[in-house]
């Protein structure tokens, strides 16, 4: 997942009278609503999602130690009950926080607060402080925890996400390997340049790619194919997918198992496809036409899903798990419940493994997988 600064996740789980003025003493019908949840499990839920909440490490440690002045048990869910406000000195949180000097304290604060995880309750003299009726504390000046709290299902999303993402980089990142040892192995006689870039990239597939670095590899492994002689062939296709999507072999009519070879410098997209739209009512309006090459089903995949809303790496490891056929029927699927999906990477994730876990992975050719429907 890039990583960019997610917006302020709580932004709309504030009411009107959430904020308060300075000066002014937040009373308990002025706190933010939440369902109870526990403080530790939200911990665990911004520590996976920080990056894309521009966060960094000590920024969570502040936030693990402002959770530790809430008055619950270990275990027990906060509750909109439960007294949200920390009106702990910065002294007092620092022990807590590895003893983080004050500059970082106020940092962290900044950026929790951007983020939409606290809200400052600023007194007049911007102290820190409980205010208490018959010897209860009622309310407080301080840091307000409520907003993390409120953002729940919004960081369920976010991590959520992440974790399809990186699901499908992992599928990526497994296809290029494959490509690699294809050429190795197939063609015995490669150019000196081009057999060296080949070992160079074990080296690199060492490292952690983000998706750029795997589609300029892609793109790469493009040109090495194209500049190849029209007489070099690769292995059939089956043969350069991981092994837990390979797909199986197709009987011919007489009953023999054929595997078709073609060209490197065929043009695949050109190629026709029995992909059939007809039962996708939804998609169909979408489309102009239904797919007949393998260039026109890419443009309707791209098609469906930015009208979906739905990430590229996402419909992509859909296309590597589940093939063009099974891909298009479930956007479909989605598409017909549009209106009642809040988050739909998330949805569309979740279908694409409940179909995979029901059905199995992909039995038809995939050509180029997830480069299929790269920008």
């Amino acid at each position: 997942m890039t990583n960019t600064t997610a917006t302020a996740p709580c932004a709309a789980a504030r009411s009107p009278r959430a904020e308060t003025q300075p000066g002014e003493a937040p009373c308990p019908a002025e706190r933010i609503e939440f369902a109870p949840f526990p403080r530790w499990q939200l911990l665990d839920m911004v520590a996976e999602g920080r990056r894309a909440l521009g966060l960094t490490a000590n920024d969570i440690a502040v936030l693990r130690a402002l959770l530790s002045f809430l008055p619950v048990k270990e275990q027990a869910p906060v509750t909109p009950r439960v007294q949200t406000v920390v009106f702990a000195s910065n002294a007092e949180i620092a022990k807590r926080a590895a003893g983080l000097d004050e500059r970082v304290l106020r940092r962290a604060f900044e950026r929790l607060s951007r983020a939409g995880l606290l809200l400052r309750r600023d007194s007049a003299n911007g102290k820190r402080f409980p205010l208490r009726r018959g010897g209860r504390i009622i309310a407080a000046f301080g840091l307000d925890l409520a907003p993390a709290f409120a953002s729940v299902p919004l960081l369920a999303d976010l991590v959520s996400e992440q974790r399809a993402e990186a699901e499908a980089l992992r599928s990526l990142r497994a296809m290029l390997q494959a490509r690699r040892r294809a050429l190795m192995e197939g063609l015995q006689h490669l150019p000196a340049t081009i057999h060296d870039w080949l070992t160079h990239l074990t080296r690199i597939f060492r490292r952690k790619l983000a998706l750029e670095d795997l589609q300029s590899i892609a793109l790469r492994f493009d040109e090495i194919e194209e500049q190849l002689p029209a007489d070099k062939q690769l292995p059939e296709e089956n043969s350069v997918l991981p092994a837990s999507i390979r797909t199986a072999e197709m009987p011919a009519g007489d009953g023999q198992n054929v595997r078709h070879k073609e060209s490197l410098k065929k043009d695949i997209d050109s190629r026709k496809t029995r992909i059939c739209i007809d039962e996708c009512t939804e998609l169909r309006g979408l489309l102009p036409h239904p797919p007949q090459t393998l260039n026109e089903a890419k443009e309707a995949l791209k098609t469906c899903a930015a009208f979906l809303g739905l990430r590229t790496q996402i419909v992509a490891n859909a296309l590597t798990r589940l093939g063009w056929q099974r891909t298009f029927e479930a956007l479909d699927h989605m598409a017909r419940n549009g209106l009642q999906i809040r988050t739909p990477n998330e949805y569309f994730a979740r279908l694409v493994a409940e179909r995979t876990a029901s059905t199995g992975t992909c039995s038809e050719p995939l050509s180029d997988g997830p480069r299929a429907i790269a920008p």
